[in-house]
């Protein structure tokens, strides 16, 4: 570490402690608290500025020394939601979004994320951790992951944040879950007149102050459903706040350096080798190429405001780079080494659905194929590989991507099961026709069964001589059904008025066997 890197930091930290004089406060609406707060900090506790800086030369020796490849990591959360009302009480799918964003975000696997022309594309960077919520609670129970806790507060003031009071339950709020080993992220509603988004504590606090660590989020900003976006929180509804929380919690600056005067002329400093030069956070969305070499050196390409880590909007924040990866890196082999040694859970399939083409369950065998797909939940489950079988295989076969091959007429049962051991499965009758069958089945003997009039406006009748109940279906060309009714040889009139008019076929079930007629409606 060279002595003007250590310069830096002691003049970033001695310049923090200069504006604590006049206090913490949150008069203006702010994305991101974390700053303030760990400010606050270190004004409670004068011994942390020696050791932040000894931990941060740790770090940049561990970046140093880093093969800079990616890790395989499952980092099990658990989100307190802390609530007032029942709106502020999120509900489960709003949480799964949140987890669903920081997967993608982390990853990028963003659909926004930068195109390949872009000129910051290639120090795109991806993490390769997985999020996922806890399925065991720290005394080894099963467990959500989520806890919910009806508070009397309706809503967080400056005071409460510089406490950590929603981690604490004599202060309205509740513990955090091991630090050492869980993501804690907490849901609240801000007071309006704090005018914030979240905050979170770096990873070199954790042996300090385990009991506050983790991130805390305004439920009106937290995933991508549900409350998200709400009063007036639109800009900031892909759940990209926690994206950025957890990017301090896993040791990242904000991408400007966090200045501590807007007047200050010595720009700031991230410690991130690739991350350009910016003069101070930006908002809004801002487009490319943004301050073009601007006083703190950055080249043509400008500022890097498209970063998770700026104050831009949700949809203007697309990436990590390559050297905000390596730090993120280093910070868990240095400062949460514990989140190394969890094993991550197997989840199970829980439900399978079919699905078919428009829904339909009657097919022409005319078609020769019929392409089937299933849906398995949850969407995160380990093991989402399934096994298709039809019976019976005479009449169709179908094969392991889900395509159906008809041979002949009839009725055919399609099961999907899944392949992870847990026995969910789904089952679809489809019924497959042949529409140039012109005339009723010629090959049962010693029954008489007819449809009258045909063609017909309104009405038609079933004749038969067979005294049992049956059922009667009426297809479009296409095997939409369009009339299912039960008949039987005292009701055996069937009203056509809501059809329009065309051809369609007429299938007729009785104990057991089937017959089709065209019928044509005029």
């Amino acid at each position: 570490m060279s002595g003007d890197l250590k310069f830096k930091i002691m003049k970033k930290i001695i310049l923090c402690l200069m504006i604590l004089l006049t206090g913490i406060a949150f008069s203006q609406k702010k994305r991101c608290g974390t700053d303030e707060l760990n400010l606050n900090r270190l004004q409670q506790n004068p011994s942390l500025i020696k050791s932040r800086q000894q931990q941060e030369l740790t770090l940049q020796k561990s970046i140093l020394s880093s093969s800079k490849k990616r890790i395989n990591l499952t980092i099990p959360v658990v989100v307190h939601v802390i609530y007032n009302s029942d709106f502020e009480n999120v509900s489960n799918e709003q949480i799964e979004s949140q987890i669903d964003a920081l997967n993608r975000d982390f990853n990028n696997l963003n659909s926004d994320s930068l195109i390949s022309s872009h000129a910051f594309y290639p120090i795109v960077g991806n993490i390769g951790i997985k999020f996922e919520l806890a399925t065991k609670d720290p005394s080894g129970k099963i467990t959500t992951g989520i806890t919910r806790t009806k508070t009397s507060k309706t809503s967080w003031i400056e005071d409460d944040l510089n406490k950590d009071n929603m981690k604490f339950t004599s202060t309205g709020g509740i513990e955090n879950w091991d630090p050492k080993k869980f993501l804690n992220i907490y849901t609240v509603r801000f007071d309006d007149a704090v005018g914030l988004l979240g905050y979170a504590y770096f990873p070199e606090d954790l042996a300090s102050f385990p009991e506050t660590d983790g991130v805390v989020v305004d439920f009106r900003c937290f995933g991508t459903k549900g409350t998200s976006g709400s009063e007036g929180f639109t800009p900031y509804n892909l759940g990209r706040t926690v994206t950025h929380e957890v990017g301090h919690w896993l040791g990242l600056f904000h991408i400007w350096g966090d200045k501590v005067f807007e007047t200050d002329k010595v720009c700031g400093d991230d410690n991130v080798a690739d991350t350009p030069p910016a003069e101070g956070d930006n908002s809004g969305n801002p487009v490319f190429p943004f301050r073009p070499n601007n006083k703190c050196g950055s080249d043509k390409n400008g500022e890097m405001f498209m970063n998770y880590m700026d104050y831009v909007h949700d949809k203007s924040m697309v990436m990590f780079s390559k050297g905000q990866v390596t730090r993120m890196t280093s910070a868990i082999n240095t400062f949460r080494t514990d989140l190394l040694k969890y094993s991550p859970s197997t989840i199970k399939v829980n439900s399978i659905t079919i699905n078919s083409p428009n829904n339909n369950s009657v097919f022409n065998k005319l078609e020769g194929t019929i392409q089937l797909s299933s849906i398995v939940l949850p969407i995160n489950a380990t093991n989402k590989n399934v096994k298709w079988s039809c019976v019976p295989d005479t009449i169709a076969t179908i094969d392991q991507t889900g395509k159906i091959t008809i041979l002949k007429e009839g009725k055919v049962t399609i099961t999907v099961q899944s392949t992870d051991g847990s026995l969910i499965s789904a089952s679809k009758e489809i019924s497959i026709i042949n529409e140039s069958t012109t005339a009723l089945d010629e090959n049962i003997q010693n029954r008489f069964l007819t449809i009258h009039p045909n063609p017909t406006s309104d009405l038609f009748y079933i004749s038969t001589n067979s005294f049992g109940n049956g059922k009667v279906r009426i297809y479009d060309i296409v095997g939409k059904v369009w009339v299912e009714n039960n008949f039987s040889h005292e009701q055996n009139q069937i009203n056509l008025t809501s059809l329009q008019n065309g051809n369609y076929i007429v299938e007729i079930e009785i104990n057991g066997e089937l017959f089709r007629e065209k019928l044509i409606k005029k």
